[in-house]
């Protein structure tokens, strides 16, 4: 460089570096996955030794910090810590990211296909994910077992383990001797079924009570309606009473609701109330941006007091045929 030469390399040197380049990238990834793979075989083996070993709980806890640190030094473990510290530092990252940017920008890039070179660019973020997915499964896997050796999931299941092998073992002798499998023994179960089709079955069933039919007295169906069901059944005629509205707008126009209630006084109550409205929205009446109040009675000539919307009716808005109207 002080003599002012330059050595640059060739086409076929460029293609071989940045190709060594994008290798050692895409090894850091599968080095990731190899000690994700780890940690799951730890866990594992971890399991196994506790079913096999009677083992107290300080020296499995033991156990899994020597392994860990086993895994910390293997190959993946090491460039896992290394590229994790290197994540963790703000300024070595910004430096490693402006480094991949540099060689991306140089002629040898061309040699990379657009999916390597896209994968160098992201190479940081990729790096960050795999880290986040090791760290989550280093993380689950000790609360994992930590929680089965407290739960005491261990001891059971290595009693369980004993009584397989004890189990395994008989059989194997009851195979050497040659014993008759098929002998009759003294031993007899009892044998059968049972139906039951609900709890209740189980239960003795109470008598009814006898019914009492000399306090009945019978009554013949009527087959004419009373007055009591007939004034229960009346009901407001939408279309006379837009009939009756258009009359006297007739006479009188234009007219809001409470003004025709005042000359045609409500006796049904609520309903015939919902008439007049249904007849103003029917004609699409003017609606105001005021409110009225009215009062009414009902069937029972109670009086009541309702607050409905300012409409205003003129004859115009109602058809020839009052039966054109959507009631």
């Amino acid at each position: 460089m002080q003599a002012g030469v330059v050595h640059t390399l060739s086409d076929n040197e460029q293609r071989e570096y940045i190709r060594e380049i994008y290798q050692l990238a895409s090894q850091l990834t599968g080095d990731f996955r190899l000690l994700e793979e780890q940690i799951r075989k730890l866990d594992k083996d971890v399991r196994i030794q506790m079913i096999d070993d009677a083992t107290s709980r300080g020296n499995l806890l033991n156990e899994v910090m020597k392994q860990e640190n086993v895994l910390s030094e293997t190959e993946a473990g090491s460039a896992f810590e290394g590229f994790f510290q290197l994540l963790c530092d703000y300024n070595r990252v910004t430096e490693f990211r402006e480094q991949l940017q540099y060689v991306l920008q140089t002629p040898a890039a061309k040699h990379l296909s657009l999916h390597q070179r896209q994968f160098l660019a992201d190479l940081i973020a990729e790096l960050s994910r795999e880290s986040e997915r090791v760290l989550r499964i280093r993380r689950r896997t000790e609360q994992e077992l930590r929680a089965y050796i407290e739960s005491g999931a261990m001891s059971e299941n290595r009693t369980v383990g004993k009584l397989i092998n004890k189990l395994e073992q008989l059989a194997v002798i009851l195979r050497n001797e040659e014993c008759n499998l098929k002998s009759n023994t003294s031993l007899s179960l009892s044998v059968g079924k049972i139906e039951l089709s609900s709890p209740d079955s189980i239960r003795l069933k109470q008598p009814d009570e006898q019914l009492q039919m000399g306090l009945t007295t019978p009554h013949i169906n009527s087959r004419e309606p009373s007055v009591k069901m007939l004034a229960s059944l009346n009901s407001v005629k939408v279309q006379e009473v837009a009939i009756k509205v258009k009359s006297m707008l007739m006479q009188n126009s234009p007219q809001t609701i409470s003004q025709l209630i005042h000359q045609l006084p409500i006796s049904e109550g609520l309903e015939e109330l919902v008439a007049y409205i249904r007849i103003a929205r029917a004609v699409k009446a003017t609606e105001l941006a005021s409110v009225e109040e009215v009062i009414i009675n009902d069937h029972q000539g109670n009086m009541l007091r309702a607050s409905i919307p300012t409409m205003l009716l003129t004859p115009s808005l109602f058809p020839e045929n009052i039966e054109d109207l959507s009631l």
